[in-house]
């Protein structure tokens, strides 16, 4: 079994579109839209002591899914996002 801290997403793919046409197409079939409820930041959530961030998000059928991320990567697509601005 894979251990909660393993699954904390460290590293991501940024990819900076112009307009919403440039953006992908996503076929409802095969990707299931989500909507964040809730982000919980956990102060010293690694065992380093580094901080993340779970992610609490609902599909339309009401089934509960969840991401967590470092701190760090959140805060990179921030920054990117205001930069690219």
């Amino acid at each position: 079994m894979i251990e909660p801290e393993d699954m904390i997403t460290q590293m991501v793919k940024i990819n900076i579109e112009i307009a919403p046409e440039d953006a992908p197409n996503y076929d409802e079939k095969e990707t299931t839209m989500l909507r964040i409820e809730t982000a919980i930041i956990v102060r010293n959530g690694t065992k380093s002591g580094k901080s993340t961030v779970d992610l609490q998000m609902i599909d339309k059928h009401g089934k509960k899914y969840l991401v967590m991320a470092t701190g760090a990567i959140i805060d990179s697509i921030g920054r990117v996002a205001v930069i690219d601005q």
